[in-house]
């Protein structure tokens, strides 16, 4: 799920770039999109930290991370 993250930061980047040839209420729209895909990215981080902290707690492992046993 959070490996989405790095095509929104690309995805994110490569808006940004053509951001100024946009009209005024393109640009509403895309600010729109773009708080949407970073409420996403916090979220999904904030589930990896919930999830880590979850098997820490239950299993012991702080040497092996979650997204490395996913």
């Amino acid at each position: 799920m959070c490996r989405r993250k790095q095509y929104m930061l690309w995805s994110v980047n490569l808006q940004s770039q053509i951001y100024s040839r946009k009209s005024e209420s393109e640009k509403v729209c895309f600010n729109l999109i773009l708080l949407v895909h970073v409420c996403q990215a916090i979220a999904c981080l904030n589930l990896f930290v919930f999830l880590e902290k979850k098997c820490y707690h239950r299993y012991g492992t702080p040497n092996k991370p979650i997204h490395t046993l996913l």
